[in-house]
């Protein structure tokens, strides 16, 4: 199962999560269930905000892709 984007691409999914744990959890259940998109995790609104508008460390969309 996957989402995709207008190209079929699986989409990019932007999970904010605080806690490293329940990011994890997350993370092995994509696996788990073989999801083909791809997960971007960040700790908090401010990076999530960062990470959408091409701020600080998340300037390169090559090594950090917009989700879809």
């Amino acid at each position: 199962m996957k989402a995709t984007d207008m190209k079929g691409e699986p989409a990019i999914i932007l999970l904010v999560e605080d806690d490293p744990a329940h990011a994890e959890i997350v993370r092995r259940n994509f696996v788990n269930f073989r999801m083909a998109n791809r997960l971007m995790h960040v700790p908090d609104g401010q990076q999530a905000l960062d990470y959408l508008f091409r701020r600080g460390n998340f300037r390169t969309r090559t090594s950090h892709p917009g989700p879809t």
